[in-house]
């Protein structure tokens, strides 16, 4: 029995596997870098849910919990419409004149007071 259920279980992690692979990924998007978001917020909850459930009892207080549980189980759902929509070109343009206009108005504030 313990010989079948590791036979199956071998056979349904090969097909996942062979299965995700033959998907085309990234061939609908032209941009270079179409990952790295997606990447980044994979990336905070995965190291987030790590440090909440493997961080030792002894740096463990209610505040950084509450912040910890906030950034693994708010953030990457709040992030993820942002990501799509960075697709839409309009939208990275008006986001770069923004953050353009934030910055060169923090340059002036900053050397107008100096």
């Amino acid at each position: 029995m313990a010989a079948a259920a590791w036979a199956s279980g071998f056979l349904n992690a090969l097909l996942h596997t062979a299965s995700t692979f033959s998907l085309p990924l990234l061939g609908k998007m032209h941009t270079k870098l179409p990952c790295v978001p997606h990447l980044a917020v994979v990336s905070l909850f995965v190291n987030t849910c790590t440090f909440a459930y493997l961080k030792p009892p002894s740096i463990s207080s209610h505040v950084l919990d509450l912040v910890v549980t906030i950034l693994y189980s708010m953030v990457p759902p709040a992030l993820n419409p942002l990501i799509y929509s960075l697709r839409n070109q309009e939208l990275k343009d008006s986001l770069r004149k923004l953050i353009n206009g934030f910055l060169s108005g923090a340059i002036k504030c900053l050397f107008s007071s100096a």
